[in-house]
């Protein structure tokens, strides 16, 4: 019953992550059009944590500008300049990350059976994209050669 409760909690999480995703696309698609065609819109999006990467640590009350639809800037408050004339949205209290990443994947073969009881080194060792992951402020490494992380 346990394993499926957490199943259900990543695909509640999972879905609320892709709504608010969803979401703040439409809000940039709809806000950051430009009144004049010779003119591109500035947009601020300002006060929300944002996640840039996902090995990046996040930025606290930081400020996203977006020129004619496309990003311009990212960065905290006082290191990022607001154009004049720019519309600002306040994000306090909201969350972005940055774009979409496709972590879909089946564990079906056998050696993902019980897997929440088998030691994290086992389980890195059998996946060809576990042996390339860092954790963060590592160097990427580069090949497939590369030792498993170890568990900690």
């Amino acid at each position: 019953m346990g394993r499926s409760r957490v199943s259900r909690a990543l695909r509640i999480r999972l879905l609320l992550a892709t709504v608010a995703m969803v979401a703040v696309v439409a809000l940039l698609a709809a806000v950051a059009r430009p009144a004049c065609p010779d003119e591109p819109a500035v947009l601020v999006l300002a006060g929300a944590r944002i996640y840039p990467a996902p090995d990046a640590a996040p930025i606290a009350e930081g400020t996203i500008v977006v020129v004619g639809g496309r990003i311009a800037a990212v960065g905290s408050r006082d290191a990022i300049t607001v154009p004049a004339g720019a519309r600002r949205l306040d994000c306090k209290g909201l969350t972005i990350a940055a774009g979409f990443q496709n972590s879909h994947i089946h564990f079906d073969q056998d050696q993902w059976k019980d897997a929440a009881h088998q030691p994290a080194g086992k389980l890195e060792s059998s996946c060809p994209i576990c042996r390339n992951r860092t954790r963060p402020g590592e160097p990427r490494r580069s090949s497939a050669s590369t030792p498993p992380l170890q568990a900690s």
